[in-house]
């Protein structure tokens, strides 16, 4: 399978998503993909299906709109 179907179905698949945000997650093509779908996972649900987990400090001009919309 490609490696983004496996990301959209492990992501439905799953009761709860955890990102494990740090900055070079935020650097990765597809860490960010796989918050995209977990963000549209959430908003497709009307759940609470995404747990954010920071391991550290980012600054909020790092961060997607997507984690605006989450907190």
């Amino acid at each position: 399978k490609p490696i983004i179907k496996n990301i959209t179905d492990a992501i439905y698949g799953s009761r709860k998503s955890i990102c494990v945000i740090s900055r070079r997650y935020l650097q990765s093509e597809w860490c960010c993909r796989e918050i995209l779908m977990a963000s549209f996972c959430l908003f497709d649900e009307q759940q609470d299906v995404l747990i954010l987990l920071f391991l550290e400090e980012i600054p909020a001009r790092q961060l997607s709109p997507y984690y605006h919309m989450r907190k």
